[in-house]
């Protein structure tokens, strides 16, 4: 489906890029959905707090392990704050109706933060009055968190790919999500980043097997099965097929344009800190 988020490959794009993930964890395979960028990146979310609250890493101990990420298809998004699943939802919302709220995706992209709020109250508006039809596969990827699917079919239907060991709704949602954009020729995607740089690219990667690590050699993550690929090929043809055609809701419109809206605040909140703490270390190297 058309959209309005950048999907043209540049020149980085198309070849292996070599990138940082820092931790404090012992493992072999990242997880879905793991991030990476510049060395300096990965150093600062070493030092971020969250750190401390988990009782089984040993703080004094940090690691930056090196990777390369595989040429492919990375497409540009905002920085998504906490990465959720109502973040991924928003991002979902853009994709697959970008078309139908292209004005109000062009006001998210405004750079100037005072004309962006003049502009979005209206725009945002303009969405809750239309009519949107809701695609087949964003209720598809949604169903897990929506408290509708019994436990065991959950369970099932992980099972049936490599992506996730842990067996839950939330996992289900990321498992299908990124089947999905899998399917649409992604590999991954990219964000400025200004919570841990000054506006870096980081990447969010989708699958394990388009990692490379740098600082051990580790055989190719397993895929699922022929067969098992085509039972999840089934689940989701007769998904399709027995989907009633509806329109977004306007709670739905109200929490999607609401995640968007919020992926443009973080990015002038962390603009705005960035410009402060750069305003702060020349003042004092002035005052030396």
């Amino acid at each position: 489906m058309k959209n309005e988020l950048n999907i043209l490959l540049t020149e980085q794009d198309k070849l292996p890029l070599t990138v940082y993930h820092g931790t404090y964890y012992d493992f072999d395979y990242f997880r879905p959905l793991a991030h990476f960028g510049p060395e300096i990146n990965a150093r600062t979310n070493l030092n971020e707090g969250k750190w401390k609250r988990d009782p089984n890493i040993d703080i004094t101990k940090p690691k930056i392990i090196p990777v390369n990420l595989q040429a492919g298809r990375w497409d540009e998004i905002p920085d998504l704050n906490d990465h959720s699943v109502q973040n991924f939802m928003g991002i979902l919302f853009q994709y697959m109706c970008g078309d139908k709220i292209s004005d109000f995706v062009r006001v998210l992209n405004i750079r100037d933060e005072a004309e962006f709020r003049q502009q979005i109250t209206t725009s945002k508006q303009a969405v809750l009055d239309m009519d949107i039809d809701v695609p087949w596969q964003f209720d598809w990827i949604c169903e897990p968190v929506r408290g509708t699917m019994p436990a065991d079919a959950i369970h099932a239907e992980l099972g049936l790919e490599t992506l996730f060991d842990i067996h839950n709704a939330e996992n289900l949602f990321f498992q299908r999500m990124i089947l999905y954009f899998e399917s649409i020729g992604l590999t991954g995607f990219k964000y400025p980043n200004y919570t841990e740089g000054p506006g870096d690219m980081s990447y969010i990667n989708l699958r394990q097997n388009n990692i490379v690590r740098l600082d051990k050699v580790l055989p190719q993550h397993p895929m699922p099965t022929a067969e098992q690929m085509s039972q999840l090929h089934k689940m989701r043809a007769d998904f399709a097929t027995a989907h009633t055609p509806r329109k977004f809701t306007m709670a739905e419109k109200e929490m999607l344009t609401a995640e968007l809206i919020g992926f443009a605040e973080f990015r002038f909140d962390e603009m705005r800190y960035m410009m402060q703490k750069s305003w702060a270390k020349n003042n004092s190297q002035n005052d030396r």
